[in-house]
């Protein structure tokens, strides 16, 4: 008894010892027939956010800099700085993340002094350099996409300048701007900040967005969640839902809007009618921790819950989907999660979990 009693107490005192961002576990979950681990990625700072592409799976990890992750390899670059033309930059507290794979360039908020849009090209991933940014008019971006949209050329510098559209949200407001960038021989590389095209209040703070051809789909924390008309310079907040929790983060998946309710869960809504959602759920799921992030690629859509680990759903019929399974054995949190190709990317505490969606 006295030796059953000491064996209890040292396996306390290990599991108190641990930290916080250590793995619970380095074997697969053996209930798991189609969420399968495949191996955790250290990263040196938080999740801050995650976003997967064909070639690269890309980390903010808050003040610890950026990670980039061969999609193929698995193998990663760690980003702390940038060069510029008076040596480098260093990456102060980086947010939220985006690819253009297209021409080789990605964006990130960094808040320190100023909220701003950093862009960097990392065609070399041993050398990545320092762009320009966009600055002005933005505080506490929750979300941040970005896209190539063509070349132009301007008049009084007579070659082509590649432009892209960023779109961010910024406490209460969904901006949307176009950023270009050139070079001159002999010359500093300079830029165009074009300004925004559409700078949309909606009145509430905003936890995130997501969008189509015609709408914005903007998670209002405990306001539940909005749906904005796009037009030329500004839109209209055609739909106001109120969700169960504190909405964290959204996505539209055809006519059916898949929300992250933070302590409620999943809740999955009917908005086919853009101006008149219908206002009860087709379809929830509880979880354990709290939902705090969202994504889906293909027929798969994976839901972060923070302690809680990650839940996999089935989504090929969005107004049916169903729950396959979910995992919590690899790391302590779930902060952000990516899913892409078949592969599902979870964020954690100093982890990037990665595992493989079994067909």
């Amino acid at each position: 008894m006295r030796k059953l009693l000491y064996l209890l107490i040292v396996s306390l005192l290990l599991v108190a010892c641990a930290e916080a961002g250590d793995p619970v576990t380095t074997e697969p979950n053996p209930d798991n027939e189609v969420l399968l681990w495949n191996q955790n990625i250290a990263i040196n700072g938080y999740a801050e956010d995650i976003k997967a592409y064909d070639d690269y799976v890309l980390v903010a990890e808050d003040r610890a800099g950026v990670s980039v992750i061969d999609t193929e390899t698995l193998d990663r670059t760690w980003i702390t700085s940038l060069a510029n033309d008076t040596g480098s930059q260093e990456l102060i507290d980086n947010n939220n993340i985006a690819l253009v794979p297209e021409r080789n360039i990605f964006a990130f908020s960094e808040s320190d002094e100023a909220d701003q849009v950093i862009f960097a090209n990392i065609e070399d991933l041993n050398n990545p350099y320092y762009v320009g940014y966009t600055l002005g008019g933005v505080s506490a971006v929750s979300e941040l996409t970005v896209k190539y949209v063509e070349e132009v050329i301007p008049d009084q510098m007579g070659q082509a300048v590649p432009i892209f559209e960023y779109t961010l949200s910024s406490g209460n407001y969904i901006k949307k701007g176009e950023y270009g960038y050139y070079y001159i021989e002999g010359m500093e590389p300079d830029y165009l900040n074009l300004g925004f095209s559409v700078d949309i209040n909606v009145e509430n703070k905003i936890n995130g967005f997501d969008e189509d051809e015609d709408y914005y789909y903007v998670a209002s924390g405990q306001r539940g969640f909005k749906i904005v008309e796009k037009t030329a310079t500004s839109g209209n907040v055609i739909a106001d839902v109120d969700t169960p929790g504190d909405t964290q983060k959204l996505t539209i998946v055809g006519n059916y809007l898949y929300v992250a309710c933070r302590q409620e869960g999943l809740y999955v809504y009917d908005v086919t009618d853009r101006t008149n959602p219908v206002a009860e759920p087709i379809y929830t799921k509880s979880i354990s921790g709290i939902a705090v992030d969202i994504d889906y690629d293909g027929n798969h859509l994976a839901l972060a819950c923070s302690s809680g680990g990650v839940y996999l759903f089935d989504v090929e019929d969005p107004a049916n989907p169903s729950y396959i399974e979910k995992d919590s054995s690899h790391y302590s949190h779930a902060y952000c999660v990516a899913v892409k190709d078949n592969k599902v990317y979870v964020g954690g505490r100093d982890i990037v979990a990665v595992y493989a969606i079994e067909q």
